[in-house]
């Protein structure tokens, strides 16, 4: 058997090998800026249906949607510990990988900004600073990051699942979700179009959250 076939062979074998710093997922955060909280951030998406794209701390200007390839359980146990330098918060939205490479999303590439000119115009966007040279490291690969460059990501319950911190703020989002669908049934509006969300809560993965 030819070498890259046996490579290949060998890939496909342990593609949904378990471990655990593998997903299949690709978890958008929410996180606390310009005094409006992760909460809030994360409402207003759920309310749009949308996550809009952001230029914030990316070279260029580029307006991007940036997710993590971390495992729900490590996202889970740092946002837990509460660490200052660190300000996601425990609301957010888990896309299958492959829902988003499909629509463009791409990982990033961790170099020190002198190689960013390297990059060609349409793979600039993806570049993040990592610099093991200085006095004063730069390296944040531990998110994993992956960005899709768009200007808006529309979000539904088919490709989605919201992350939350306590089953309360799950059971109040669901009576809010019961609400829209009794309205919409009223109005004769298609069941298709009726919002019945997933949920992922943080809480149950053996974190504490408070509200």
């Amino acid at each position: 058997m030819p070498i890259a076939s046996a490579v290949r062979t060998q890939w496909q074998k342990n593609k949904y090998m378990i471990r655990n710093d593998l997903s299949e997922r690709l978890i958008h955060l929410t996180r606390d800026l310009d005094g409006i909280s992760g909460e809030d951030r994360f409402l207003k998406i759920v309310n749009s249906k949308q996550i809009i794209g952001s230029s914030i701390n990316i070279k260029g200007g580029y307006k991007c949607i940036c997710f993590s390839e971390a495992p729900i359980s490590a996202l889970g146990q740092i946002i837990a510990k509460k660490d200052p330098d660190i300000h996601y918060s425990p609301y957010g939205f888990m896309f299958s990988k492959d829902y988003l490479f499909k629509v463009g999303a791409r990982p990033v590439i961790y170099q020190p900004d002198e190689e960013y000119g390297l990059l060609n115009e349409e793979l600039k966007y993806r570049h993040v600073k990592f610099d093991l040279s200085k006095e004063k490291k730069v390296d944040w690969s531990w998110e994993r990051e992956w960005r899709l460059k768009s200007e808006f990501l529309p979000i539904t319950p088919s490709d989605v699942t919201l992350i939350i911190p306590t089953r309360k703020i799950e059971e109040k989002m669901k009576n809010k979700n019961q609400e829209e669908n009794l309205t919409m049934a009223v109005s004769e509006i298609p069941i298709a179009y009726r919002l019945d969300w997933h949920f992922i809560v943080l809480e149950d993965l053996g974190y504490n959250f408070h509200d």
